[in-house]
């Protein structure tokens, strides 16, 4: 865990849970100019216009995992239905992941958000 320490300090280029994905994971480049208009015009409803199937075609090169085979580096998509994402974090090993809801933090992965988690992808 104490490598991703360093990533638990506010920045003011992180704009929401997909932006702080973007600055700690390597390999992924989901928060485009797209969907940069619509969080702009939107706010918060933008979660309105972007479904899982946007999300998948947004996850090039990236495989989706089952919860069986999590590996750090994994990211999680959360949803409340099978239709709209509404949380994205980043699995960090012992049953842990790093996400930012108001400020970078990080959780147990409870059965509360098992619950919630919708898919799971490597890239």
């Amino acid at each position: 865990m104490t490598e991703w320490v360093k990533f638990l300090q506010p920045s003011a280029e992180i704009y929401n849970c997909w932006t702080f994905l973007e600055k700690i994971h390597p390999n992924i480049k989901v928060w485009n100019k797209d969907l940069q208009e619509i969080y702009s015009s939107k706010k918060h409803k933008w979660g309105d216009l972007v479904s899982f199937e946007y999300i998948r075609n947004l996850s090039c090169g990236c495989i989706e995992v089952t919860i069986k085979d999590i590996k750090s580096y994994d990211v999680l998509v959360f949803g409340v239905s099978d239709k709209r994402p509404q949380h994205f974090g980043l699995y960090i090993g012992n049953n842990q992941f790093i996400h930012y809801r108001k400020m970078p933090q990080i959780e147990d992965l409870t059965d509360v958000w098992r619950k919630k988690l919708k898919v799971i992808y490597r890239c």
